[in-house]
């Protein structure tokens, strides 16, 4: 495999269209909320509690923490149907770190706004998370709007008015709020907004919390700088895929990647949307994968990942 992974062997193709079922398998838990329960929260889960307190407080959208976790869900859905593409067609060099990356970002994001505890009443928190993310969508709207069409434009115009219409809602529902406390770091009653890698690594402790793989702080800060650094254009991560090797009297360039690595990617993402999920189902009093069809297929295909024996002893069948 020189110059392309378009032809493994047939034992690493094999393993590869595992990766790829287990990540299909991802994106259908997320869209089975829709079918089994039209995210409706269930009665007396802290969501339906929260959104009748919303609907008390006179907050235009009552629906607003699940609509935003949703979309931040969605997002990690797509993106991993993104990498089971790339896995399926085995265009693999270079192209996989982003996805994974982006599955990780997105199911932190929407946890971070459910919060730590998922089961707790806590609806002005959630609220308050919720109009940081919303703020900042705005304000990256209207910029993009500006610099692509300019201040004239039918773009600019509806971006400022929701970038407008939203700032009167959240100071209405938080009066307190000042325009400074909506500047960079945003702060809606108490709640800070955090970046990105501070995020992924308050996500990667709540899984060590409950139980899951066991990764200090500064492990997950380099797993997060690793996805990083390989999405972008680093030079240490682009060599690491690379060697050079004799021929006809000159050196050509070999890219390289292990299944190992593919593995371990495919943890992550598959990891990433499994907790987010369980979260979600917590917060809205869903049954998670009752039946265990979504489990079944992670045992199947990334023996160990439950970390109990019945997936160490399916791994040696």
């Amino acid at each position: 495999m020189r110059h392309t992974v378009n032809d493994p062997d047939p034992a690493t193709a094999a393993q590869l269209e595992g990766l790829a079922e287990v990540l299909s398998a991802c994106r259908e838990a997320f869209l089975r909320i829709r079918d089994d329960y039209h995210w409706t929260p269930a009665a007396g889960s802290a969501a339906g509690h929260d959104i009748a307190e919303y609907e008390r407080l006179g907050i235009p959208d009552s629906h607003i923490v699940m609509e935003t976790v949703c979309s931040g869900l969605q997002h990690a859905a797509n993106k991993c149907g993104g990498l089971r593409g790339l896995i399926h067609s085995h265009e693999v060099f270079g192209t996989v770190e982003e996805p994974a990356r982006a599955t990780l970002e997105a199911c932190s994001y929407a946890v971070w706004t459910i919060g730590d505890n998922p089961l707790m009443y806590d609806a002005k928190g959630r609220l308050a998370r919720t109009y940081i993310l919303n703020r900042l969508s705005t304000v990256k709207a209207k910029e993009d709007a500006k610099r692509l069409g300019g201040k004239g434009s039918d773009a600019y115009v509806e971006a400022d008015r929701k970038f407008r219409a939203l700032r009167a809602e959240i100071e209405k529902a938080f009066p307190s709020t000042t325009g400074r406390d909506l500047d960079h770091p945003i702060t809606i009653n108490g709640e800070v907004g955090i970046g990105l890698t501070e995020v992924v690594k308050w996500f990667l402790a709540q899984i060590v919390r409950f139980g899951g793989e066991n990764m200090t702080p500064d492990i997950a800060e380099g797993v997060y700088g690793f996805l990083s650094n390989s999405t972008h254009p680093t030079l240490y991560a682009i060599r690491q895929r690379m060697s050079y090797i004799p021929h006809a009297g000159h050196l050509v360039s070999e890219q390289k990647v292990t299944i190992r690595h593919l593995v371990d990617l495919t943890k992550f993402a598959v990891g990433a949307i499994y907790n987010a999920l369980s979260w979600m189902h917590l917060y809205a009093g869903w049954n998670f994968d009752d039946n265990e069809e979504f489990a079944t297929v992670i045992r199947r295909t990334l023996p160990g990942f439950f970390h109990d024996p019945e997936a160490e002893v399916a791994s040696n069948v």
